[in-house]
């Protein structure tokens, strides 16, 4: 049961095995916060169940804690169907960002979080010179309407179809953007964009 009455549970976390993680990773809700660039008081207002915690950030906690994301959403009372999904990873970042197909003979099926929408595309770092090398990010829905999507990591996609995964943030010029590239290299600076898909998942290492 849920309710939405300022100052009651929103969610039917369970709060007690969330403290017993962070104890069994010696971490502090103010350690988690940080972690994850969350005041303290969103984590605790989140971990009690009065904060929503968006899908993205039960993503986060469950590599900070160690557990599947599936095990994160069934404490804070979301109902998971069970099975692993799989996602077909048909992207790849290079050097400096730039996102580029893979050829589908090598397309390969990785474990996702099991709250990935069918939808989802998947980029794996291919940056030998990069600590990321190796990881899986998960995108969510393509967004036209991106202004909300400032400061978050996203597959930006260029109005000339490029694709770049970094950071988006306004440009200089109006209705131009910069990028940040997550692997390196030099900031695309007063581009113009077409639309964005937010990375929502990261995976970090493979199964």
């Amino acid at each position: 049961m849920t309710t939405r009455n300022n100052g009651k549970k929103i969610t039917n976390v369970n709060t007690q095995w969330f403290k017993d993680r962070l104890k069994e990773q010696e971490m502090s809700m103010r350690g988690l916060g940080r972690l994850m660039n969350l005041d303290p008081s969103a984590i605790s207002l989140m971990l009690r169940g009065k904060r929503a915690m968006r899908s993205d950030e039960a993503n986060q906690i469950a590599n900070l804690l160690g557990h599947d994301v599936s095990e994160v959403l069934r404490r804070t009372g979301v109902p998971v169907e069970e099975g692993v999904r799989h996602v077909s990873v048909t992207l790849r970042a290079i050097k400096n960002g730039k996102v580029e197909n893979i050829p589908s003979e090598t397309v390969r099926k990785y474990p996702a979080p099991i709250d990935v929408p069918p939808t989802a595309e998947a980029v794996q770092i291919r940056d030998d010179n990069s600590n990321l090398d190796g990881w899986i990010m998960y995108s969510g829905l393509a967004k036209k309407d991106f202004a909300s999507s400032t400061g978050r990591l996203c597959v930006v996609t260029l109005q000339d179809s490029s694709r770049i995964l970094g950071v988006l943030k306004r440009g200089y010029e109006s209705n131009r953007w910069n990028i940040v590239p997550l692997t390196g290299g030099s900031v695309q600076t007063d581009v113009e964009v077409d639309h964005v898909s937010e990375i929502r998942w990261i995976r970090p290492t493979l199964d």
